[in-house]
């Protein structure tokens, strides 16, 4: 750990470098920035397939997602900032009124959040699963229900899209608020995993030996995925 200052509202305060943020969490974090921003852009370009790729390997992360918040890090665990409405609504408070509370992990209001976020993207790759397009494309599991079903699903997960987005243009202005009004980058440490705590604030340090669970666990649950969109195609009757 290393021990700085930075300036604020009253002065110089005394900070310490703590790695807070896993690899595997961080590689997560940008994978499905990147796949969900391309899987949005393929709609916009008529690129069906390209769509349903993302869906895949969004599900695949989203998975992978779920279980690392039970057997991952302190800061990545679920358990660490899933909290109530009490302390959602006092973290809100300290953002208009002094003191500013500070998480080295993510604070109350973005715990919650992330948990809408995981929420609506699983919903969305679980949806498409069911989802058709009417012309040539179908989800894997369309076979297994009725066509009106389908297209309810499939209106549901058109409708759910514009919720993605939305939080997705709340995030980003919420990092750049934090960067203006409190000084604090909750970007580099997406890509360092190192945080500036101030002295005195709880943090954990990461544990950097469990970046191998994180690969089995990534390539368990891409194997689900997998047997998910390959497996009705094996099972469904052959033409004569």
């Amino acid at each position: 750990m290393q021990q700085s200052e930075s300036q604020g509202a009253g002065g110089a305060i005394s900070a310490t470098a703590v790695p807070v943020w896993d690899l595997p969490l961080r590689l997560f974090h940008w994978a499905l920035a990147v796949v969900v921003l391309t899987g949005i852009a393929a709609i916009k370009l008529d690129d069906i397939n390209l769509h349903v790729r993302c869906g895949q390997i969004v599900l695949a992360l989203l998975l992978f997602r779920l279980v690392w918040g039970f057997v991952g890090p302190e800061h990545a665990r679920f358990a660490s900032f899933v909290r109530g409405p009490g302390a959602i609504l006092s973290y809100a408070r300290s953002l208009v009124r002094a003191p500013h509370e500070f998480h080295a992990g993510h604070n109350p209001l973005g715990g919650m959040v992330v948990v809408l976020m995981l929420a609506l993207l699983l919903f969305q790759a679980v949806s498409g699963l069911f989802a058709n397009d009417d012309i040539f494309t179908e989800g894997p599991l369309v076979r297994f229900i009725s066509k009106s079903t389908s297209d309810a699903i499939t209106g549901l997960h058109y409708r759910n899209s514009w919720l993605i987005i939305g939080l997705i243009a709340l995030h980003i202005t919420a990092v750049f608020g934090y960067l203006v009004r409190f000084r604090e980058n909750l970007i580099r440490p997406m890509f360092s995993g190192i945080k500036q705590v101030p002295s005195g604030a709880r943090a954990i340090e990461i544990d950097s030996s469990r970046s191998g669970r994180a690969l089995i666990v990534f390539v368990s649950v891409a194997g689900v995925v997998w047997l998910l969109f390959d497996l009705p195609q094996r099972l469904a009757p052959v033409p004569y």
